[in-house]
């Protein structure tokens, strides 16, 4: 009875490491690259809730950055990816 007790408690915590592991995504990083553009500290009336948690949740290459009033998806600064529509010389 005692092994089958602790059987079952490997399986549940192997399932619940798993589970989190597959929500959070095994081979993504941790955050999208580039930084978030500075923003100067500001007095809010309202802060607005947030849009995002992760970098993941925004879309396309923009971040999860703190803004003035709340957190929201932003372009990134820094990147070191090129332009893609260079002007021909």
């Amino acid at each position: 009875m005692k092994s089958y007790s602790l059987a079952i408690l490997l399986v549940m915590f192997a399932s619940g490491f798993l589970m989190s592991w597959a929500v959070e995504g095994a081979s993504k990083e941790k955050a999208k690259r580039g930084d978030c553009p500075f923003r100067r500290p500001a007095m809010c009336l309202v802060y607005e809730p947030p849009q995002c948690q992760s970098d993941w949740q925004c879309p396309k290459k923009q971040k999860c950055c703190p803004d003035y009033c709340g957190i929201k998806c932003l372009d990134p600064v820094g990147t070191s990816e090129p332009d893609l529509f260079l002007p021909v010389q």
